[in-house]
């Protein structure tokens, strides 16, 4: 007969582990993640609704292309404190974060910030 794993302790003993390693909880990092995977949908979908991948920075940072200076610089401020990869270990993050930064370059050039 097959012997039954009890696995009841390692959910404590991973979230441990994480902390120390991290600072998060693995309920954090499973939130971070689920909200990065939504994101990276979110820029698929507007993929998909163009039928060919158009890179829309102001989608990226989540904003209005009427949005003001200062509010693109908070936005981008914001998600870079999110999903920096010094901060997120998420390797979906890093893309993300890369995402954002082109987002944010490409606004830079629109509005020909110097």
């Amino acid at each position: 007969m097959a012997e039954k794993n009890d696995f009841s302790n390692v959910i404590p003993q991973l979230d441990a582990l994480f902390r120390a390693i991290t600072g998060k909880g693995v309920g954090e990092i499973a939130y971070n993640t689920i909200e990065t995977l939504k994101r990276l949908q979110s820029v698929k979908q507007a993929s998909d609704e163009t039928k060919g991948f158009v890179f829309d920075p102001y989608r990226v940072l989540g904003l209005q292309p009427t949005a003001a200076d200062e509010v693109v610089k908070s936005a981008y401020r914001a998600l870079v404190k999110k999903y920096h990869p010094d901060v997120n270990p998420d390797p979906v993050a890093r893309i993300v974060f890369e995402a954002i930064d082109e987002a944010y370059k490409a606004i830079g050039k629109l509005r020909e910030w110097s």
